[in-house]
């Protein structure tokens, strides 16, 4: 299936040879058997394809179109609760975004005997990579389940459809580079979780866990006063997810998708709720995608400033090219909502009292503070505490236990593995200091009646629905 710059625009076929009893589960239109058809390459390149005997496949109806929700591997799940909170999803986003941008949909899970998450966006499928399959019943990867396959349809609006004027049409000749992509992904991880709440799939205690994480990850991350959330977008394109040079870099997910959080409020509030972040996505689509047009930053920022009738000069200047905190931002837009973001102290020593995060099971070190007491010892990022005061980390013992009985101490010897060599480390040690916090997303307990109206409206897209 190569491609060909003279061609790219013929259809083609594809016959597969394979075993009689295999199924073959894509988004490109079947013909006959085991022979599918692509009306050009773009369309082509676009569908992924699994084929095997043992795929499994479930199917919704929405709004007169079909869903197929393709498995494969090895799991267990409570399938009527499957198709009911896939259908509540998909139909909140057809609402949103009033018809789909496709015919058929196709959900490709490829399901894995060990720990894995992944997901990528097509025009009429996606591909989801999710395991361990033996706690797929459990509550933690199921949710994990519903926010990857939200986010992934969405991105059928979201990227595949409303795409970046770089991006329109894709060059498969040079690189197609973007600051976009904290609306591509941004906007994207924010409707995800959005949508998972507004139809009741998940209730307020899961939903303010998801939301809350994305606040931990900013805060978490010295890498916002050093780069852009539109330089992240760049950068992405070059470097993908390595992780880079510590405190360096931020998500274009976690960054963006609070940024789309601020600027729903802030159109919210400047319209008295009366419009939203999703008159903005609408726009986007009737005017851009339906037009087979691509948008720019300017027009996107048109866009925001057309639907609220306000100025998004600081939004822009603050947050998408800034490098400032932008923690008044978020405050003030969850005030609006009657929500409040405890900061609580880690519980965890190491973290909160000497500033670094690492692995429980074997102590290798994942972060360090800035200006830490770890950072001042001048432990750094993949260390591995072998002892603590001259105690083992051991299997039968985490790293949180080598730390419980230090508070009383001012000074604590560290052995540290580090590339190969052993080294003694001392680290300052200050029972009052907070280094590393936890973040959590709460209702205030003392909203006004405004403050609460807010609220049932941003949680059910102007539905009644009370606080």
């Amino acid at each position: 299936m190569l491609y060909c710059a003279e061609t790219i625009d013929e259809a083609c076929k594809i016959s597969f040879d394979v075993p009689g009893n295999y199924i073959i589960a894509t988004g490109l239109e079947k013909t006959d058997d085991f022979v599918f058809k692509a009306s050009n390459y773009h369309e082509l390149a676009d569908c992924p394809i699994i084929a095997s005997a043992t795929l499994e496949c479930k199917t919704i109806e929405i709004a007169s179109t079909r869903f197929n929700l393709w498995f494969q591997g090895s799991f267990k799940l409570n399938w009527e609760k499957v198709l009911t909170d896939f259908a509540a999803f998909i139909l909140a986003q057809k609402e949103m975004m009033l018809d789909f941008p496709f015919s058929e949909y196709h959900f490709l899970f490829q399901i894995l005997p060990s720990r894995f998450y992944h997901g990528v966006e097509h025009q009429n499928s996606t591909v989801i990579a999710l395991g361990p399959g033996s706690e797929l019943e459990k509550p933690a990867l199921y949710d994990e389940l519903l926010g990857v396959s939200s986010h992934e349809l969405f991105h059928a609006w979201n990227i595949k459809a409303i795409r970046p004027i770089e991006l329109f049409p894709y060059n498969y000749q040079v690189e197609n580079y973007s600051n976009l992509g904290y609306i591509a992904e941004g906007v994207t991880t924010y409707y995800g979780d959005v949508f998972l709440f507004r139809s009741n799939v998940f209730d307020e205690n899961s939903f303010f866990k998801v939301f809350s994480e994305q606040f931990q990850r900013h805060f978490d991350n010295f890498g916002r006063f050093n780069q852009s959330v539109a330089e992240a977008s760049f950068d992405t394109w070059l470097d993908g997810y390595e992780k880079g040079v510590p405190n360096r870099k931020v998500s274009i997910y976690t960054e963006g998708c609070l940024l789309a959080f601020i600027c729903d409020v802030k159109i919210r509030e400047a319209t008295k709720n009366e419009k939203s972040l999703d008159d903005v996505m609408r726009t986007l689509y009737t005017d851009f995608a339906k037009k087979q047009k691509g948008y720019s930053e300017t027009d996107y920022k048109h866009v925001l400033e057309s639907v609220s009738g306000v100025s998004f000069d600081g939004v822009f200047d603050d947050i998408v090219w800034g490098k400032k905190s932008y923690e008044s931002y978020l405050n003030d837009s969850l005030d609006y909502l009657g929500l409040t973001l405890l900061e609580i102290k880690s519980d965890k020593i190491y973290e909160s009292v000497i500033g670094f995060k690492a692995t429980e099971s074997d102590g290798v070190i994942t972060a360090i503070y800035p200006d830490s007491f770890a950072d001042e010892a001048g432990l750094w990022y993949e260390d591995k505490i072998i002892a603590v005061d001259e105690v083992a980390l051991s299997k039968m013992s985490s790293l949180s236990d080598l730390f419980l009985d230090c508070t009383e101490k001012s000074i604590l010897k560290l052995l540290v593995e580090r590339k190969g060599l052993i080294k003694a480390v001392d680290v300052k040690i200050n029972p009052t200091a907070a280094f590393y916090k936890k973040y959590n997303v709460r209702k205030q307990e003392t909203a006004r009646n405004s403050q609460k109206e807010n609220y049932a409206l941003w949680r059910s897209n102007n539905e009644n629905r009370s606080w």
